[in-house]
């Protein structure tokens, strides 16, 4: 927010966060098991395929 300087020092501080994305699994358009949270640059490793009797995952 603008302001109008005093007749004094002023000292603005700040910080910064890493940002967090959800990674979410879904086969023919339905979400299987918990979504996960990842912070940005970090390493994922993917879930096992999805297995079903009778069919083949298609990735």
């Amino acid at each position: 927010e603008d302001f109008l300087m005093p007749a004094k020092d002023v000292v603005i501080e700040g910080s910064f966060g890493i940002n967090s994305y959800t990674v979410t699994y879904k086969v023919d358009g339905v979400q299987y098991g918990d979504t996960e949270t990842h912070k940005y640059g970090s390493a994922v490793t993917l879930r096992a395929e999805p297995e079903t009797e009778g069919y083949t995952f298609s990735g």
